[in-house]
C-alpha cells in the first residue's frame, strides 16, 4: 500500500514537471512560428512595378497590382503550405528579424518593403535602390517567385469604391477652360460616349460607355487614376470641329468610398 502511494506521488510529480516544461516550448514555437510575409514595391523616377503580396500561414494570399505590372487591381488566390514553410524557415535562417529597419540609396530609386509577423512581433524593412544585403535581395526574389505560381482571381470592387463621373459639353462664348463657363452657359450630356480609365503610368483598367444622362461608374481598388475621352461615338463629331479643352481627369479612389467627378469639356459656342 505504502508502495503503491509513492509510485502515484512520483507520477504526479513527473506529469506536472512534464506539463511546465511544455506549456513554454509551445509558446516559443508560436512566438517563434511566422504567420505573414508582405513585399510593397514602390514607385521610382522611371518604369518601376508598383504592387503588394501578402502571404499568409492558413494559406490566404493577397495580390495588389497598381501600375508597371501586368495584373492591375486587386487579386485572391491560394499559396501551398510547404512554400510558406519555405520561405518563413529562409527568413529565420537569414536572421531577418536582426536586420536594420532601413537601408537608403537615394529618393529617385524603388523601395522594397517587406513585413514579417512572427508571433506577437511584427519587423519591416525597408530596403531602397537595393542597398541591403544579398541575402534581403534573394529573399524578396523568392517571395515574388513563389507568388508567381499563385493562381490568382480578381476581386471586384462594384459597390465597394470606384468612381462615378457625369461628362458634359458646357457651351460658353470665348470659353478657353472649364474655369470659364459661366453659370448660363448650356450644358448638354455626352451621351454613348467611350471614357478611358488608366493608371498613373497609363495602364489601361476600364473603357466604358455613358449613357444618355453622360454617366457612368467603375469599381475601382484604392489608387490613383486617369481618366479620359477613349473612343469613338456621336459625342465624337463635336470633338472633331471643337478643341477638348479637358481632355483628361486625374483622381484618387479611397478605400470604400467612391469619388464623385465631372467631366466637363467646354466648347467656345454659343450652341453647338
Amino acid at each position: 500500500m505504502k508502495f503503491r502511494r509513492t509510485f502515484w506521488l512520483l507520477s504526479l510529480v513527473v506529469t506536472a514537471n512534464v506539463t511546465a516544461m511544455a506549456a513554454p516550448q509551445q509558446i516559443d514555437e508560436e512566438q517563434n512560428t511566422v504567420t505573414e510575409i508582405r513585399v510593397k514595391r514602390t514607385a521610382c523616377q522611371g518604369v518601376c512595378p508598383i504592387d503588394e503580396v501578402v502571404l499568409r500561414a492558413d494559406g490566404s494570399a493577397e495580390y495588389t497590382g497598381t501600375d508597371y505590372v501586368e495584373k492591375i487591381g486587386v487579386y485572391r488566390g491560394r499559396v501551398w503550405p510547404y512554400d510558406f514553410k519555405k520561405l518563413a524557415a529562409l527568413l529565420q535562417e537569414q536572421r531577418f528579424f536582426d536586420l536594420p529597419n532601413r537601408y537608403f540609396d537615394n529618393i529617385d530609386s524603388p523601395t522594397v518593403i517587406t513585413t514579417v509577423t512572427r508571433g506577437s512581433q511584427t519587423k519591416t524593412v525597408s530596403d531602397n535602390g537595393q542597398k541591403g544585403p544579398l541575402s534581403l535581395w534573394g529573399t524578396g526574389m523568392a517571395i515574388q517567385g513563389v507568388a508567381a505560381q499563385i493562381k490568382w482571381k480578381k476581386v471586384s470592387f462594384e459597390g465597394k469604391s470606384g468612381a462615378r463621373v457625369n461628362a458634359v459639353f458646357a457651351y460658353a462664348n470665348g470659353a478657353k477652360s472649364s474655369a470659364d463657363v459661366k453659370a448660363n452657359s448650356r450644358i448638354s450630356p455626352m451621351q454613348n460616349a467611350v471614357f478611358m480609365v488608366q493608371t498613373r503610368g497609363g495602364a489601361e483598367v476600364a473603357r466604358i460607355r455613358t449613357n444618355r444622362n453622360g454617366d457612368f461608374r467603375v469599381g475601382l481598388p484604392p489608387g490613383n487614376y486617369i481618366v479620359s475621352y477613349g473612343g469613338k461615338s456621336p459625342s465624337a463629331r463635336k470633338l472633331v470641329r471643337y478643341p477638348m479643352l479637358q481632355p483628361h481627369w486625374s483622381f484618387a479612389v479611397a478605400a470604400n468610398k467612391w469619388t464623385q467627378i465631372k467631366f466637363i469639356v467646354t466648347v467656345p459656342l454659343a450652341k453647338p
